[in-house]
């Protein structure tokens, strides 16, 4: 097996016969490698929205809808308030309290919203209530 050379032209030819590549393109090379397909905005949006995928799954929501985003978002926001760390409690959060409901002809995500919202209304309430008693 021989080892294929191939000519340097005259102008790159060193004494070391390095080929250093010019900055302009090395510096073209990163920016097409860096070059997102979303900017940081649009990336901030699309990130909700997988987000809300597996949750608008839990709560019987068409995925592609955008019907209930602000009950979601809500539902999202309560549930950090009340010390629900991670999507796992959520969903079993969300699993009780649907559960402890039972059928109606609401949909499931305006009964699970309102019952959440009043939940966290009472304890307001009572954290108030304790608050005087001080």
């Amino acid at each position: 097996m021989g080892i294929i050379e191939k000519p340097i032209p005259q102008e790159q030819n060193t004494d070391n016969a390095v080929i250093a590549i010019p900055e302009d393109e090395e510096k073209k090379k990163r920016e097409e490698l860096d070059d997102p397909l979303f900017d940081e905005a649009d990336l901030a949006i699309t990130n909700e929205a997988l987000r809300l995928i597996g949750l608008k799954k839990e709560l019987g929501v068409d995925v592609m809808s955008t019907d209930y985003d602000k009950e979601i978002k809500a539902i999202i926001e309560m549930a950090r308030e009340s010390g629900i760390k991670n999507k796992n409690q959520l969903m079993a959060e969300l699993r009780e309290i649907d559960y402890s409901l039972g059928f109606s002809d609401k949909p499931k995500i305006r009964k699970i919203y309102e019952y959440m919202k009043l939940r966290n209304s009472v304890r307001a309430g009572i954290r108030k209530m304790e608050a005087l008693k001080k």
